[in-house]
């Protein structure tokens, strides 16, 4: 009887076991599930706000749910991404605007991908590091403020100018600018205000050129540290997204680029219009005639 006892109670128990294990199986999968789309939501989030091209920020993504894995599709929109499992009910919803331009956390979340698609880098760890490759900071401010002014003095040199005089406001229009963008970005996430201010600062240093009738090139003074400012890669992106019909992903960059484009060259003429000074219009240029047919 005892003998009996033992094994009834023996059986309950494995069967109570079986029910609790198959009862908390097809939770433990999508949780796992879940935790995998986060982490493949956080690195297209992180690519696709800090100027990766739409294409190769899905490529990754992808990439990325392959070494999970799983098979997820990352639809990008202005202002959100949506990440879904292929075959599960299970997606992610991020925001996620195209604002910023920052390759160093584009290169350091690319890194962590790479080292996790050849098994360098553990799957548990996968989240922790591309939240790291996040914050990585930019780049710091004397090296910004270098950067800007070399750069708008190599403009000068490529149109044209040559002397001391042009290229030394040149530089320093810009890297008063380039300072002035970084205060701002300290306290104001506002994209638009920064290229407004340095634009209005280049017009009043080329105005006050202007007004003292200084030995420089008025206009490449005016246009080089403005041309620093001009968003490139967003005007980039948005032609590949059109090439590559994301239609209306493509039309919202360029509009974006378009409306920077507008500020900074309203920031030069309210620069010139500060001081009081007119910006010199260049003459006509020579009439060539056209072939004759």
């Amino acid at each position: 009887m005892e003998r009996t006892r033992g094994r009834r109670a023996m059986l309950g128990l494995l069967d109570r076991a079986a029910q609790l294990t198959e009862g908390e199986t097809p939770c433990a999968e999508p949780l796992a599930r879940e935790a995998m789309l986060r982490t493949t939501a956080l690195a297209a989030t992180l690519l696709f706000a800090h100027g990766q091209t739409t294409e190769r920020t899905v490529a990754a993504a992808e990439r990325l749910g392959r070494a999970f894995g799983v098979t997820v599709r990352v639809l990008p929109y202005w202002g959100e991404l949506t990440v879904v499992l292929d075959g599960e009910p299970i997606s992610q919803i991020v925001p996620a605007k195209p604002l910023g331009v920052d390759m160093s956390r584009v290169l350091a979340v690319t890194t962590v991908i790479d080292q996790v698609c050849s098994g360098s880098l553990a799957v548990k760890a996968a989240q922790s590091a591309l939240g790291a490759a996040g914050r990585l900071p930019p780049a710091s401010t004397p090296r910004f403020t270098l950067f800007a002014a070399i750069g708008a003095a190599s403009l000068g040199v490529i149109f044209g100018t040559l002397d001391a005089a042009s290229l030394l406001l040149i530089a320093g229009s810009a890297a008063i600018g380039a300072l002035v963008r970084r205060w701002f970005s300290g306290f104001s996430h506002n994209p638009l205000i920064q290229p407004l201010c340095a634009a209005f600062i280049a017009g009043i240093v080329a105005a006050v050129a202007s007004r003292f009738q200084l030995p420089v090139a008025t206009a490449l003074v005016a246009f080089c540290p403005c041309m620093v400012l001009v968003p490139g890669p967003h005007i980039l992106n948005g032609a590949i997204d059109l090439a590559r019909t994301r239609i209306a992903l493509g039309i919202a960059r360029l509009a974006y680029a378009g409306v920077i484009v507008l500020l900074i060259c309203a920031g030069g003429l309210f620069g010139f219009m500060a001081v009081g000074a007119n910006l010199s219009i260049a003459g006509s240029s020579r009439p060539y005639p056209w072939p004759s047919t």
